[in-house]
């Protein structure tokens, strides 16, 4: 009986593995080339913390982690400062259709991660991030 759940577990660990190097081949390679992103506790912003590893932002009192596409949008933002709709739409949700609803939730969701006004809208063009407030 065990060998039965071993074997589920393997199949979920593999698939796991195979969507997750599918979401990374996504993201173009100028936005990954950036070499800070990819230490471990990369301070982005004041007591503030990207641990690419643990797909984790940090402070000195809680850690949050982030989903696949809040991960790659987080990747995006922190090696170009900008995201532009259209990166949304084909480096985060490629085979979907996107709604500005979709689009508003999932930064709702993002923004209770990060430190207070630090992701602005640029109305039109998409979102910036603002490390100097």
């Amino acid at each position: 009986m065990s060998t039965k759940y071993e074997f589920r577990i393997r199949m979920l660990v593999s698939n796991l593995m195979e969507e997750t190097k599918r979401l990374e081949q996504l993201v173009p390679q100028s936005y990954t080339s950036n070499h800070e992103i990819y230490m471990q506790g990369f301070e982005f912003f004041e007591d503030w913390f990207f641990d690419e590893e643990a797909h984790s932002i940090f402070n000195l009192e809680r850690r949050f982690y982030l989903t696949k596409r809040e991960l790659i949008f987080f990747r995006i933002l922190i090696s170009h400062k900008t995201i532009t709709y259209e990166t949304i739409q084909s480096c985060i949700w490629e085979s979907c259709e996107l709604t500005q609803n979709a689009i508003v939730l999932f930064i709702r969701n993002l923004k209770k991660k990060l430190p207070k006004n630090i992701l602005k809208n640029i109305y039109g063009v998409g979102y910036i991030l603002d490390l100097e407030n």
